[in-house]
This record gives structure tokens, C-alpha cells and sequence, in this order.
């Protein structure tokens, strides 16, 4: 699985080494043909390291994730 992008939910802390929430959108695997989206735990300097975009509103970060996959948005 790929990340395409990530979406930024309510932050749990100011610290950059403690675990932030993200949804992460995922290119489709074997089954399926729709973007899958996952909660993913992550650190700011552990983030870094993933060069995708990241977004604070869900629906442009699905429209994102549709255009990149699958050339169209949501």
C-alpha cells in the first residue's frame, strides 16, 4: 500500500516527537477500486519522511487522492 496524501485531524499535543493523528488515503489494493483510508499515529519529525501532501480539510484530500489515482475528483 501507498500513501497518497494525509489529512490532519485535532492534534493531541504541541510536541513535534509526540504521535499525531492523520487519515492517510491509500491507493486501492488487490480488491476494490476505491481509495482506502486509514488512521495513522505519527510524529512531526517521523512525517517528514513521507514527502506527501498533507491537508487540513478531508474532502480536498480525497478529491487530491481520487485526481492522482484515478486522473478525476470525487
Amino acid at each position: 500500500m501507498t500513501i497518497i496524501c494525509l489529512c490532519s485531524l485535532e492534534r493531541t499535543s504541541d510536541s513535534s516527537f509526540d504521535n499525531q493523528p492523520y487519515i492517510a488515503y491509500l491507493e486501492p489494493a488487490w480488491a476494490g477500486n476505491h481509495i482506502s483510508e486509514a488512521t495513522l499515529l505519527i510524529s512531526d519529525i517521523e512525517l517528514e519522511y513521507y514527502e506527501v501532501p498533507v491537508f487540513t480539510d478531508c474532502s480536498k484530500a480525497n478529491n487530491h487522492a481520487s485526481r492522482v489515482f484515478f486522473g478525476c475528483d470525487a
